[in-house]
């Protein structure tokens, strides 16, 4: 592809999966040195949105802690957003188009990292469809309450607390996928920022690619808020 040249010359690193791994992972990098690209397909289900950049695929931007990611439509406004310096590119456009226009230092599939089982009350989706919901992020919820609706079906909340997670209106979700979760302790800080867990896979993988990538500073200051970075 032609017309995609950029004007700085840090390392391009894809990072695939926008959930709460692959989002702490991008911002790590990006932390770090990197220019980050962020994709997951359209309408992404992840549900805690205040602790990922989900929220760029639906409103166009998303911040998590102190890093802004801002929405691609095409391949072709990705090298412009890199630009800025301190803003991640999210986008659904494909690995291949992204690695033809950008010919990333390196590739960074994070739905191959493994997950810790939340212990919070949660519900998953018993039918695949499009979910529907009013409520937000942190908002209070009591036990029984409906949270939305997928495929005509009400989704009821698991327990009383606060919405830890909660997927998107208009979210395409399938059968096992997680819509929300709780935290019954009812306090709304606990459901922005990186979680601990994230927070170490992220530290992972910037301290792996601090020694491989030419002009990436690493984990220098990164390492240093791996137990600080959530409210």
């Amino acid at each position: 592809m032609t017309g995609h040249r950029r004007c700085d010359d840090r390392p391009v690193v894809v990072v695939v999966g926008c959930d709460d791994v692959g989002s702490a992972i991008a911002r790590g990098l990006n932390r770090g040195g990197a220019a980050v690209v962020l994709i997951d397909a359209a309408d992404p289900p992840w549900p805690q949105r205040g602790m990922c950049y989900a929220d760029a695929w639906y409103v166009g931007g998303a911040t998590l802690v102190d890093v802004d990611a801002c929405f691609c439509a095409s391949v072709k406004s990705i090298p412009a957003v890199l630009d800025r310096g301190d803003t991640i590119a999210a986008t659904t456009w494909s690995l291949q188009g992204v690695a033809g226009a950008l010919r990333p230092a390196a590739f960074i599939d994070s739905r191959a990292i493994a997950r810790p089982q939340s212990l919070a009350p949660r519900i998953d989706a018993l039918r695949s469809g499009r979910f529907l919901t009013r409520h937000r992020i942190a908002e209070r919820v009591e036990r029984g309450e409906p949270l939305g609706e997928i495929s005509g079906i009400a989704v009821l909340a698991p327990a009383a607390g606060v919405l830890r997670g909660l997927a998107a209106r208009g979210a395409r979700v399938a059968v096992g996928q997680t819509l929300a979760e709780i935290d019954v302790s009812g306090d709304p800080s606990r459901c922005f920022g990186v979680s601990p867990e994230a927070a170490v896979a992220a530290h992972r993988v910037v301290a792996t690619l601090g020694a491989r990538l030419r002009g990436f500073r690493g984990c220098d200051t990164e390492a240093a808020e791996v137990a600080d970075v959530r409210p």
